[in-house]
């Protein structure tokens, strides 16, 4: 068990994380930020119901 963590950051969340490496790039947007039409490649992770910033 992870501790300290926010629940936001869920194990698909935790694992593009992982993943990330020098040259990449992350995205965190809202839901009107066309994602699917800019991206070439990767993947997308929708966390419905989040309110951006959190303020933690």
């Amino acid at each position: 068990m992870l501790k300290s963590i926010n629940a936001l950051l869920k194990a698909d969340v935790l694992y593009a994380l992982l993943a990330i490496g020098h040259g990449d790039r992350l995205v965190v947007c809202d839901t009107n930020f066309p994602a699917d039409s800019i991206a070439r490649y990767g993947c997308f992770i929708f966390t419905k119901g989040v309110i951006a910033p959190d303020g933690e």
